[in-house]
């Protein structure tokens, strides 16, 4: 049985495991707090011992025998969704302020529904209208956090 260590995976893993060691150690220097009561360090420590645990799972998978991976049917598709996903947190990011909740979940979720090669336009607005109505009710009405719905400036 033949071993094929995949470099790409064990670089990458390296690279997680070591930024998640190095955020676990400067998260140490604040007061990480109890577990019901979690003071400034705490949740970045969860993140960095997280991401070091995800570095390290993926070194290990990058050491499986006989794995190999048939990327030629991704490579046209992947382009678009590198660029659709992150721009749909710009999207947010972009009208939250200009126009309220609501639409800038609406436009998220549209512009990165736009990243599937099979998207379908009906299936799309349902899931804008059903995450629009999930994020108004959990964070402005469950949670009180102090969001505008709609607003126009």
């Amino acid at each position: 049985m033949t071993r094929n260590w995949d470099r790409k995976k064990i670089l990458a893993g390296i690279i997680f495991a070591g930024v998640g060691l190095t955020a676990a150690v400067l998260s140490l220097g604040l007061d990480v707090g109890t577990v019901t009561r979690l003071g400034p360090g705490g949740f970045p420590l969860l993140l960095a011992s997280i991401l070091t645990l995800l570095g390290l799972a993926h070194i290990v998978s990058a050491a499986q025998p006989g794995q190999e991976e048939n990327l030629g049917a991704w490579e046209g598709k992947t382009s678009k969704a590198v660029l659709l996903i992150p721009l749909s947190a710009v999207a947010f990011a972009l009208v939250i302020g200009r126009f309220g909740l609501v639409p800038a979940i609406i436009a998220s979720v549209l512009v990165g529904g736009l990243a599937n090669p099979t998207v379908r336009i009906v299936e799309l607005a349902v899931l804008c209208v059903g995450l629009a109505a999930f994020g108004a009710g959990l964070f402005v009405y469950g949670l009180g956090l102090p969001f505008t719905l709609f607003e126009i400036r």
